[in-house]
């Protein structure tokens, strides 16, 4: 425990060792102005707490600014939002899909690039293939070899068509 952590700043009285409901005090449970941790996200787990930001959160101009807010952080403008809009004709950048719930995707780099407005699968595919070229690529000949399969009826034998698969890998 840092010296002095029970102490007053210009007081030599000890601090109490509990907060107010009883929870011991330590660094790890007290913010620094000395507010209880605990306490707090007791506080915020209240049912009227969580009616409250609720109730905030679901009007529709807290929602605009929220997802202005959100944008800017990525580096997006409500002016670069709309010529990406016009560029890719109301569309998704990967797979043209009409943007019905649009993503922003942006270089993961700080700060932060934007690339292009994506629909919410595309985005989360993007994001789990970690933005790395490799890895789509060979998830998309994955993909087709295995769609040859398919058509193809020389692979009925599941080994004999992953063994192929690792030959064209490889």
């Amino acid at each position: 425990m840092p010296k002095g952590f029970y102490q007053r700043v210009h007081n030599s009285r000890p601090k109490s060792t509990h907060c107010k409901r009883g929870h011991l005090r330590t660094p790890e449970t007290v913010y620094k102005r000395g507010a209880c941790k605990i306490c707090q996200a007791e506080l915020r787990a209240t049912p009227a707490a969580r009616a409250r930001r609720t109730k905030q959160d679901s009007s529709p101009e807290r929602r605009a600014s929220i997802r202005r807010t959100n944008l800017r952080k990525l580096g997006w403008t409500p002016e670069r939002v709309e010529t990406f809009i016009v560029l890719q004709k109301g569309c998704c950048a990967i797979c043209g899909d009409p943007l019905i719930r649009m993503s922003s995707d942006h270089e993961h780099v700080e700060p932060p690039f934007p690339r292009g407005l994506l629909c919410s699968n595309c985005n989360a595919g993007l994001g789990q293939f970690q933005d790395n070229p490799a890895i789509c690529e060979a998830a998309a000949s994955y993909i087709r070899f295995w769609r040859s399969c398919r058509t193809n009826t020389e692979a009925q034998n599941v080994d004999e068509a992953m063994s192929k698969m690792r030959e064209n890998v490889v």
